[in-house]
């Protein structure tokens, strides 16, 4: 298993408001979309465009909902889950999906095989920049030393970037 490389659950405070047609005061949506969408930002690039919410959530200890976050670039849209740890807006903010790149992979990759094998490796898996990638998404790289050539196959285990590996025999 390589090391976790995407955003990690991430606290940040909303504001509630009065609801007209409601008797139980909900989260404003504009404040939590922003605070939402400035938890995402911490963690990943590339810059967010925009930031999707429920529009009446109710506030308080143990309220959940889900958003959506685009990312520019066309790096995609990343689910997360909201879920208000206190009754004073303290929102925790759980990715549905890692955000990696190509780059980040090979870097990881490197560091595994070169842990495992002893030795030091190249490692190319691509260009593309960053993503939103699901658990158990695959990408097949290929890794070099002084030696030899293969390919492996890298796959995304959990929704922080955690990467595993395994070496394909050669063909």
């Amino acid at each position: 298993m390589l090391a976790p490389m995407g955003l990690a659950a991430v606290l940040v405070v909303a504001t509630a408001m009065g609801a007209c047609s409601s008797p139980e005061p909900l989260l404003d949506r504009a404040s939590t979309q922003l605070e939402v969408g400035r938890a995402v930002a911490e963690g990943v690039a590339p810059a967010i465009e925009a930031v999707s919410c429920p529009g009446e959530v109710p506030a308080g200890k143990g309220e959940s909902f889900r958003c959506a976050v685009e990312l520019a670039d066309g790096a995609g849209t990343l689910p997360v889950a909201v879920d208000q740890v206190d009754d004073d807006g303290t929102l925790k903010v759980t990715p549905g999906r890692a955000v990696l790149t190509d780059e980040a992979i090979a870097e990881q990759l490197k560091a595994g095989l070169g842990q495992q094998f002893g030795r030091s490796f190249q490692a190319d898996c691509g260009d593309r920049g960053p993503s939103v990638r699901d658990p158990d998404d695959v990408v097949v790289c290929q890794a070099r030393d002084k030696t030899s050539r293969r390919s492996v196959e890298v796959t995304i285990v959990d929704t922080e970037g955690t990467l595993s590996f395994e070496v394909l025999d050669p063909n």
